[in-house]
């Protein structure tokens, strides 16, 4: 009995030793690869932008604490430890010395634009215009007499002038003096100085005196102007239309279309009645 089963556990124990040093079957082999080979690298969102990845790491290589201007160009100027040992360290974030680099003009820029600026400040063509100017008839008849006896050497003021130059040496005064601008239109069609005088009187001293009667161009209709004021054969001018002529003329024209409109609608009655 006790051979017996001493035997039969020495039995056991070898098929137990012979089950467990068994390969596994190929089935599970198979699964247990299967597995490894459909796990997940990561398991963040996937993100269709590829190179962000790249620009988030340049940005956080080359993130730097922003410090204050002022205390950045003092200690440039004192010529600090801190601000030399950092500036050559960080080689990456060195701006190249071109045009395109540089804040503010250099010296010789603002010097030379301060220069023309002055120049052109005092240039005389800037300032050949009176800032007083004439509103009085009184000191337009001193004006045109000054400026006849100037320039033509005469005090007749219905006297033509003898050529374009002293035309234009008598109207550069007139304008100078007076304070406003004569159109290109009147210095070459008007030939005396009394006519001169007459222009300025009829047409601009008006509107200096009343500021409602100077011409405004952004308003509408600032010009009115009428056949009577042009000889030619060839100008034809349409008057201005007022909005209630407008809407007078509209309404006769929408009268006449209903009118027409009744009068087909029952003429269609009546040949369908007929027939």
């Amino acid at each position: 009995m006790g051979r017996r089963k001493g035997g039969h556990s020495m039995r056991m124990s070898s098929l137990l030793k012979l089950h467990c040093i068994r390969p596994l079957p190929q089935r599970s082999v198979w699964l247990s690869g299967y597995k490894q080979k459909a796990r997940c690298i990561h398991s963040s969102a996937a993100n269709g932008d590829f190179m962000s990845w790249f620009k988030r790491k340049k940005q956080e290589e080359h993130q730097e604490p922003v410090k204050d201007t002022k205390q950045l160009i003092k200690d440039i100027e004192e010529g600090t430890n801190e601000a030399s040992s950092q500036s050559s360290s960080n080689n990456k974030n060195r701006l190249e010395l071109i045009p395109e680099n540089f804040i503010g003009e250099g010296s010789r820029r603002c010097k030379r634009q301060k220069e023309l600026k002055l120049a052109v400040s005092s240039a005389p063509f800037n300032q050949w215009l009176s800032r007083d100017k004439i509103t009085s008839d009184n000191q337009l008849d001193d004006m045109i007499l000054q400026a006849t006896e100037k320039t033509l050497g005469k005090v007749d003021q219905d006297v033509q002038f003898s050529d374009l130059v002293a035309k234009f040496q008598f109207t550069k005064f007139l304008q100078s003096k007076s304070g406003y601008l004569i159109p290109d239109y009147e210095l070459t069609t008007l030939s005396t100085p009394l006519q001169f005088k007459r222009y300025i009187k009829e047409k601009i001293l008006p509107s200096a005196n009343d500021p409602k009667l100077a011409y405004k161009e952004a308003e509408p209709n600032a010009i009115h102007p009428f056949s009577d004021n042009y000889a030619s054969p060839n100008i034809y001018v349409v008057n201005d239309v007022t909005s209630k002529e407008q809407k007078s003329k509209y309404d006769t024209i929408m009268k006449e279309i209903q009118k027409l409109e009744d009068d087909a609608t029952r003429k269609a009655l009546e040949t369908a009645r007929s027939a």
